[in-house]
């Protein structure tokens, strides 16, 4: 098992974001196991990461037309997550791009 950060900057409504997602990542195998062809008998393997569990906000920070750093409320909480749910494909695509476990 490993533990994957990355982290992305984006703009949420009027808020520069900066947003570090974290997952778990374990190798799996998506081989077909045993086998038989033409009489010959084999074992297919096929071992890639995988996410052991969803991606989750590790850390976030909002920033503001001035410069500041937004303190997080009800409102900011809704953006983030609706940013969240737009980009999770994207999100786990680069968590299991950066993923170094041994497969």
């Amino acid at each position: 098992m490993q533990l994957v950060s990355v982290e992305f900057e984006d703009d949420i409504g009027p808020y520069g974001m900066r947003i570090v997602m974290e997952a778990q990542v374990i190798a799996v195998d998506h081989g077909i196991g045993t086998y038989e062809f033409w009489g010959s008998k084999g074992y297919h393997t096929d071992i890639r990461p995988d996410l052991n569990l969803p991606p989750y906000v590790e850390e976030v920070e909002l920033i503001d037309d001035n410069g500041d750093q937004v303190t997080i409320g009800d409102y900011e909480n809704l953006l983030i997550k609706k940013w969240v749910e737009k980009n999770h494909s994207k999100i786990e695509r680069a968590i299991l791009e950066n993923a170094t476990i041994d497969c």
